[in-house]
């Protein structure tokens, strides 16, 4: 995008304004007998986004057994 198409760049602050919010919610196993992996897909079958109707943008593993789940709602 150039300033001869006649638009003008929007700034990093104007973006994260106009943006989509992203709530962030770490979780923590209590159970660390179990690989990060099984407690992943323990979380996704007992959450089962597509019936509860969530949103989730991203699911991540983090280091010391913690999973980051990324979604575009508080709810």
């Amino acid at each position: 995008m150039s300033a001869s198409d006649g638009r003008r760049r929007k700034l990093f602050s104007e973006v994260l304004k106009d943006g989509d919010r992203r709530y962030k919610i770490t979780l923590n196993a209590k159970d660390k007998s179990q690989s990060l992996e099984q407690n992943k897909f323990q979380l996704k079958k007992d959450i089962n986004p597509t019936d509860i109707k969530v949103d989730i943008n991203s699911f991540k593993t983090l280091r010391k057994g913690r999973i980051l789940i990324e979604t575009g709602s508080e709810e």
